[in-house]
């Protein structure tokens, strides 16, 4: 209190409060309770990981000998604690305790979607069961997004996003690769214009997140083609021109996110195209050089326009 009160009277003396704003600022503080939030989310997060532990070995060893019924128990259960725990407590007073309960509410998608995914899918076919628990997983973050639109509910909504599109692709393409990088696309493209309509906030995480989803189609593509065909040759060639344009548009935009994209993306195949495209140990240094060349080009164009400003 005593610095608190230095600090006050400093600010009379140089007018920003008046001393009665002062006096009341001191009574306030010296009122109020300690908060002793970051002690309660400390041992909020301790105890949820050792009972998380303590789960997964006592499902580990009982999975296999539970019937369906004992399975779809034991995750609603688990489902139903974290949810209950995330809704009541992520409303509380306390920063630390509301972000505890976001934490809850962002773990309870997995449990809830297995649940779902056992209770309406086919137990001798897993595909659909797994298509099943993504779809719950994804209609719950939905719902739990739109209440809370927090960092820890983007994850948990982007994570059953993407597993829902890439268990479906295999569920209607009986396990091949390409429907799902088509659907992994959509999504990326559309995670990307939803963020800049600010959609989906925070517009980086948004980002993040439609450039793991690019990068992942793009590697379903690449590999369901085979890199060394025609079709695989197409694929990498649009990956590179697809890393370039993000390039383009995040100097543009400054998001940094996209450079970052769409360097790695470049770094990651230009070398192997052009490797493909001319055999021998030139390949390598012209991919390089021209992968060098672009990240130069524009950092010289984000320095320009920083100048401008």
């Amino acid at each position: 209190m005593s610095d608190f009160a230095q600090h006050s009277d400093e600010w009379v003396e140089h007018g920003f409060i008046s001393s009665e704003q002062a006096v009341g600022i001191r009574r306030y503080e010296g009122e109020r309770r300690p908060d002793r939030g970051g002690v309660i989310e400390i041992l909020g997060y301790i105890g949820a990981l050792l009972v998380l532990s303590a789960g997964l070995v006592i499902v580990g060893e009982m999975w296999d000998s539970l019937e369906r019924g004992g399975r779809i128990a034991v995750t609603g259960l688990a489902a139903a604690a974290l949810i209950g725990a995330g809704v009541t407590i992520a409303t509380g007073s306390s920063r630390a305790t509301r972000r505890m309960g976001e934490a809850a509410l962002m773990l309870g998608a997995a449990p809830l979607g297995l649940a779902i995914g056992l209770t309406f899918g086919d137990q001798a076919d897993e595909e659909p069961a797994v298509a099943m628990a993504f779809v719950g997983a994804l209609v719950y973050s939905v719902i739990v997004y739109r209440w809370r639109p927090t960092w820890l509910q983007h994850i948990a909504l982007f994570g059953s996003a993407a597993g829902t599109a890439i268990s479906l692709g295999i569920l209607i393409t009986d396990e091949t690769m390409f429907l799902a990088g088509a659907l992994l696309a959509i999504l990326g493209i559309g995670w990307l214009a939803a963020s800049w309509n600010d959609l989906l906030p925070p517009q980086v995480l948004a980002e993040v997140g439609a450039v793991l989803a690019l990068g992942l189609a793009s590697i379903f593509f690449v590999a369901d083609l085979g890199p060394d065909t025609a079709g695989g040759l197409v694929a990498m060639s649009v990956c590179v021109a697809v890393s370039a344009g993000m390039i383009t548009i995040g100097v543009l935009r400054d998001r940094i996110v996209l450079i970052t994209g769409g360097a790695l993306g470049l770094l990651g195949y230009l070398p192997w195209l052009l490797d493909e495209l001319i055999p021998g140990a030139v390949g390598g240094p012209i991919a390089l050089l021209a992968a060098g060349c672009v990240l130069i080009g524009a950092a010289v164009l984000l320095t320009k326009r920083a100048a401008r400003r």
